[in-house]
């Protein structure tokens, strides 16, 4: 028993502050809010350690390796792992929310009306085509205010028509 806990004494201090937290948030509730920032510290410092740990593991294995063949079969493995990993993880997330509406329909308009607004305003400040003289600034704004809307008018039906579809296909 003794060595257990020696061996595991991290993992269960981890798993025994995982269940007091639950045991808190489900007792207090909304004023469990509160120790919100010790877990954000917490789990920042994690990341803050393991990134450098896992960087520099993997780099002194390298280092240490006496066969560049051996390097070369663990690299593969390694690459088609990480590929294999993205694409289940993708997947997951397609079919995990292909029938949740993560935007309602009626406010996909703004959103795409606000995108290509967003758009015209940085095509036309890397354009210096579509501004007159510095004398014309109303006549520069006029077109640029007719330029986006008819842009918008263009490219909106575009952009709904996927939302539609998908809406449609329900």
């Amino acid at each position: 028993m003794k060595k257990i806990l020696k061996n595991y004494k991290s993992t269960l201090i981890l798993l025994l502050a995982i269940i007091i937290g639950a045991i808190v948030g489900i007792i207090f509730k909304e004023d469990a809010k509160v120790l919100s920032p010790l877990g954000d510290i917490f789990i920042n410092l994690l990341l803050v350690v393991i990134v450098p740990l896992v960087f520099l593991t993997i780099t002194t294995s390298i280092a240490k390796m006496s066969t560049p063949k051996r390097l070369g079969k663990i690299m593969i493995t390694t690459i088609v792992a990480f590929l294999v990993t993205s694409i289940v993880a993708v997947i997951v997330g397609f079919i995990t929310t292909y029938n949740i509406d993560l935007v309602k329909p009626e406010d996909t308009a703004k959103i795409t009306s606000t995108l290509v607004n967003e758009e015209m305003k940085n095509e036309d400040l890397k354009d210096p085509s579509n501004m007159e003289q510095e004398g014309s600034e109303e006549a520069a704004s006029e077109n640029t205010e007719t330029s986006a809307e008819e842009k918008t008018t263009e490219k909106a039906p575009e952009k709904e028509g996927f939302f539609k579809k998908k809406k449609d296909n329900q």
